[in-house]
């Protein structure tokens, strides 16, 4: 339940800051971290995981950032795509850094993500997620 509470609350930020669109890189990263938390709610209906950070594998090659990407992948392929997106765009907003590695922003951040593209952040990509996790 905590993290379905969450989850809302980063939505409402994200969706709250698109009024004015002053903080573009911060609806990115609320998007993000909503997405991370309806997907923590989905998995904690699961008795064989319940939460990603206390439950991946011993021996595990990743960390349980690594383990939350596989199992969104794995078991929510409907929101892998939208997920995978938000975390890349979350990552481009907090560190300058775009989607090739090693490449920093040639422009400042709130340049670099259009309007549109802010807006599909929390319209279409979270909204995915949400879905793709069943909360539908």
């Amino acid at each position: 339940m905590a993290h379905w509470h969450q989850a809302k609350r980063n939505q409402s930020l994200a969706t709250q800051l698109l009024k004015d669109l002053t903080y573009k890189e911060w609806v990115a990263v609320a998007a993000f971290y909503s997405a991370v938390h309806y997907v923590e709610a989905a998995l904690a209906m699961d008795p064989t995981i319940l939460h990603t950070d206390t439950s991946y594998p011993k021996g595990y090659p990743g960390s349980y950032h690594d383990y939350r990407q596989e199992l969104v992948f794995r078991l929510f392929p409907r929101a892998w795509k939208s997920y995978n997106k938000l975390l890349s765009q979350s990552k481009t907003a907090r560190y300058l850094t775009t989607v090739q590695r090693g490449q920093f922003l040639a422009t400042a951040v709130e340049d670099y993500f259009s309007d549109q593209d802010v807006r599909n952040f929390v319209n279409h990509d979270l909204r995915n997620v949400w879905q793709g996790v069943g909360f539908s």
